[in-house]
């Protein structure tokens, strides 16, 4: 992992007398719009699921859940499914503790969060889309080795709008921002072709 601190000597060279946290918050927004965009952060963790703990949370620290493309509890898929379908079909999986041999559905109770439903005793694996927490302070390595200087012009096409600074500079601040925008179309497609260059399907998304 690499910190937010990192990305600093592509920042702070084209904006003299920024304080450092400034200049990290706006970087983990640029990081923040990067990956909403691209949805290159990808995760797959799994977790043990009890009745008694059945509430898993499936965003690592310094990371906020975007998406989730695809669940499994003991290796066979889940379906998602919202919290008003199953009011409707199922009115008492929520107080529903005795275990079944296996979940047909999972759930959010609260952000970051699943459920599996009805409980379970086994193995649930995410397979997730993530991106910086507001209050993250870290990255994969590869954001950095790939694309620190695009995060950098993300960060300074804000951080060069800040009214009163002697970094103000709007039309630098263009600049950047049109650095930083067209790149975000051609990544995007980056991660749906992966570097395998693989044909692109459409499938459908759930969460």
């Amino acid at each position: 992992m690499r910190d937010f601190e990192d990305f600093l000597p592509h920042i702070m060279p084209f904006v003299p007398g920024c304080p450092e946290p400034t200049a990290i918050h706006w970087l983990r927004q640029a990081t923040i719009e990067f990956c909403e965009r691209t949805r290159m952060w990808r995760c797959d963790d799994e977790f043990p699921v009890t009745p008694a703990e059945c509430d898993v949370v499936c965003a690592p620290a310094g990371a906020q859940l975007l998406e989730i493309e695809h669940a499994t509890f003991n290796d066979f898929p889940i379906d998602p499914a919202s919290i008003d379908e199953l009011d409707r079909d199922y009115p008492q999986w929520r107080s529903d503790t005795a275990s079944c041999s296996q979940p047909s559905c999972f759930t959010q109770i609260a952000p970051d969060t699943v459920r599996v439903v009805p409980a379970a005793t086994g193995t649930l694996k995410l397979y997730t889309i993530l991106m910086p927490a507001q209050d993250g302070e870290q990255v994969p390595d590869w954001f950095y080795d790939k694309y620190a200087k695009l995060l950098a012009a993300g960060a300074l096409k804000d951080i060069m709008m800040l009214p009163g600074e002697p970094f103000y500079n709007p039309q630098q601040a263009a600049v950047n921002s049109a650095t930083f925008y067209s790149v975000l179309d051609t990544k995007a497609s980056t991660r749906i072709r992966g570097q395998q260059r693989a044909a692109v399907r459409t499938r459908a998304q759930y969460l």
